[in-house]
């Protein structure tokens, strides 16, 4: 009799899952986080590129602008003429508008640099998170025999 009730206590490895009550609440809470953090994932990836097809945007018509600054200049020492002055003429004291637009530009790839390494921080955060949410997970189950 007590041989069966041995037999009782034991459990049989299945292929259907059984899971006590707070696995299951353990599981869901985990398996939520873990949609939260690619739903999350996916939305930075997607600003990400956004952000690079602007970039590309912008260096295109930065190269555009600056092609049509060289055609200006190059046309420019053309008309000139005559080689006596070259050189000499008086330098206005700001610089032209287009070295001001780049310093804009590099300004600007400074400022978004830093988002991307505090996202990239925030990510890793996250990350970290759900490791150690996934590591209670696995340990909470290697308990249960």
């Amino acid at each position: 009799m007590m041989e069966s009730v041995e037999k009782a206590d034991v459990k049989r490895l299945t292929l259907t899952p059984h899971y006590e009550p707070e696995e299951v609440v353990v599981l869901q809470a985990f398996e939520k986080s873990l949609q939260e953090g690619m739903m999350l994932f996916e939305q930075e990836e997607k600003a990400e590129e956004e952000k690079k097809k602007a970039e590309e945007e912008e260096e295109r018509q930065r190269d555009a602008e600056k092609k049509e600054a060289e055609a200006m200049v190059i046309e420019f020492g053309d008309q000139e003429g005559t080689s006596q002055n070259k050189g000499k003429d008086v330098m206005d004291s700001e610089p032209p508008s287009y070295i001001l637009k780049m310093q804009a530009d590099i300004e600007s790839q400074r400022i978004n640099h830093e988002a991307l390494q505090q996202k990239v921080d925030k990510i890793a955060a996250n990350q970290e998170d759900i490791s150690s949410k996934l590591s209670d997970l696995i340990a909470l189950m290697s308990k249960k025999p």
